[in-house]
């Protein structure tokens, strides 16, 4: 359970089967960090349980744990990842130089506009998907984009800062 779900969680089912009490914030922090370990359903069968079988004028943390971890002493909760990308697809070389007068107003520098600047790069989790940016990026900005396989982000990160290098010593030589 995450962290707003547990503020909810507590609202809807603790509070109102308990009206009389009155958490601090430190007690409401305890009972999130309670919560992230178990499922909603798990949770609110615990709270139930603990509800019928007590007497307490206030939830027992301790209690609702146990009944908790009984109900699902296997059960371990599956967060979400974002799986990273392992193809990439990167400018590494510039197409067409746009007028400079148009650079000038769209950003507001001296230096030409590239319809690709070299270095940038897309992230995907298929070759064949790579490829198929690869042929709508350079039908779209012209230039060379190149399918890498098989590399990290953070190491796609740091070829990007080659480039963005050797970019800037090239635009230091022209208007120097």
């Amino acid at each position: 359970m995450e962290y707003l779900e547990a503020d909810r969680f507590i609202k809807d089912e603790i509070y109102s089967r308990w009206p009389d009490w009155e958490p601090t914030a430190t007690e409401l922090s305890d009972w999130r960090y309670l919560l992230r370990r178990f499922d909603v359903d798990t949770a609110k069968q615990a709270v139930r349980e603990h509800r019928i079988d007590s007497k307490w004028r206030r939830p027992i943390m301790k209690n609702i744990q146990d009944i908790a971890t009984r109900l699902s002493p296997t059960k371990e909760i599956v967060r979400k990842t974002i799986s990273e990308p392992t193809v990439f697809v990167q400018c590494v070389e510039h197409g067409k130089v746009i007028d400079a007068r148009a650079a000038l107003v769209k950003r507001r520098s001296i230096a030409p506009a590239y319809t690709c600047r070299t270095g940038t790069f897309y992230g995907f989790n298929s070759i064949q998907a790579g490829h198929e940016a690869a042929q709508r990026l350079t039908a779209i900005y012209g230039g060379k984009w190149e399918v890498i396989q098989e590399i990290t982000i953070t190491a796609m990160i740091a070829r990007r800062k080659e480039f963005s290098d050797e970019n800037t010593r090239v635009l230091k030589a022209q208007y120097s």
